[in-house]
């Protein structure tokens, strides 16, 4: 019978693939390809002592963590770049498995970390959800993505990291619209300024 190693796991394979996508920043210098390779997927073993440092002593060391964010980017790119399939006949189904494949692919580009596992998941349920025109709820949102999440490994409820990157979305969308609405602001760029002011601020 043939082994494991004979079939790499869809693990392995995406591992291998984020190796292929950091020899693109080879001609970096040293600390910037490690700086990039975290931002852009996760990938922290080029970081030395010194720029970890440097990051937690500004406090910004989780700006070197991919994030939800960075899948909210994904869906947005790939949700603009597929809208022509709405035109033609059975686009919509095909547009929400590509949608849904781009996302995971990513995630597993990441090496799947709590909060893009919540971001993939939660964006997935937001494709299904729009192709079948049901009225969407982010509360129910959050809460299938994290349900999901629990019946696939029951003990990401005692990850901290798990934990919150769901009180901060919990957060975000449950305050930032009351936190918005104490300015009315009429300039469009100190209003965006202030909307994303009012999500930091609704997250902490």
């Amino acid at each position: 019978l043939p082994t494991q190693r004979s079939y790499p796991t869809t693990y392995t394979w995406a591992q291998k693939q984020r190796k292929r996508l950091l020899k693109a920043l080879d001609g970096l210098p040293k600390r910037e390809k490690a700086v990039a390779g975290a931002l852009l997927l996760g990938y922290k073993d080029y970081l030395d002592p010194e720029t970890r440092d440097a990051y937690a002593r500004s406090g910004a060391l989780h700006v070197l963590a991919v994030s939800g964010l960075h899948v909210g980017i994904v869906y947005l790119m790939l949700d603009k770049i597929l809208w022509f399939l709405t035109q033609i006949k059975f686009g919509r189904p095909l547009r929400v498995v590509l949608l849904i494949m781009g996302l995971w692919s990513y995630a597993l580009l990441t090496g799947l970390p709590p909060s893009v596992l919540r971001a993939a998941t939660m964006f997935s349920v937001i494709a299904i959800g729009s192709h079948l025109r049901r009225p969407n709820s982010v509360y129910h949102n959050v809460m299938i993505s994290a349900f999901i999440l629990l019946c696939y490994n029951p003990n990401y409820i005692f990850d901290v990291g798990f934990q919150l990157s769901y009180a901060a979305v919990l957060g975000i969308i449950s305050w930032q619209p009351h936190i918005y609405r104490w300015f009315s602001l009429r300039i469009k760029l100190v209003d965006y300024a202030w909307q994303i002011i009012s999500v930091s601020l609704a997250a902490q």
